[in-house]
């Protein structure tokens, strides 16, 4: 397993820790502080990078919950929780572009554990344009070049921790990956 240095930005070893502990593989071992959704992956997500430091931005019911510029969790409900906590396609532009605390990732194989991954997938197969799904890189096998031989992903939704990158590429092969270094 290879992992990135040292940061003073963020807490990469609670980051980790946390996707470890609550990936599943039942509902019922999620972290029981959140709620979930049918599609929770980014709900998970949004609790992972909370957990490794980072800081929700505005709060219900000052500020507007739609914006991609806002990110909090409050217990009241959905109607009281920002898209982008638990929207991929959301936190993909609060992260990027609102606040900035990931940046792009050229190539997915670059990847280090904490990294999240994106992807556009559509029940059809063929990318829309919308961010579909959020994972977390958990384990990585280097490669001698800089780029990983393999990347081992873990998420919710379907409750998976370090299902491999080949696999997931080989079930869903028409798919655009968004890589965010955190």
């Amino acid at each position: 397993m290879e992992t990135r240095k040292t940061s003073f930005a963020y807490d990469y070893a609670a980051m980790e820790a946390y996707a470890l502990q609550y990936w599943g593989p039942d509902t019922s071992d999620y972290n029981q502080d959140f709620r979930t959704y049918d599609n929770d992956c980014t709900n998970f997500m949004s609790q992972i990078v909370l957990a490794g430091g980072w800081t929700e931005v505005g709060a219900y019911p000052i500020n507007d919950r739609t914006s991609n510029s806002n990110w909090w969790y409050n217990s009241l409900g959905t109607f009281a929780t920002t898209y982008t906590w638990a929207g991929a396609h959301n936190w993909y532009f609060f992260a990027q572009q609102e606040s900035q605390r990931t940046s792009h990732i050229d190539n997915v194989y670059k990847a280090l554990v904490t990294d999240i991954i994106q992807v556009d997938w559509s029940p059809t197969g063929a990318p829309d344009g919308t961010l579909d799904h959020t994972m977390i890189v958990t384990d990585r096998d280097p490669g001698d070049d800089g780029l990983a031989v393999e990347l081992y992903l873990t998420y919710h939704t379907s409750n998976q921790k370090n299902k491999s990158l080949s696999r997931i590429k080989a079930e869903r092969p028409n798919t655009i990956w968004y890589a965010h270094r955190t």
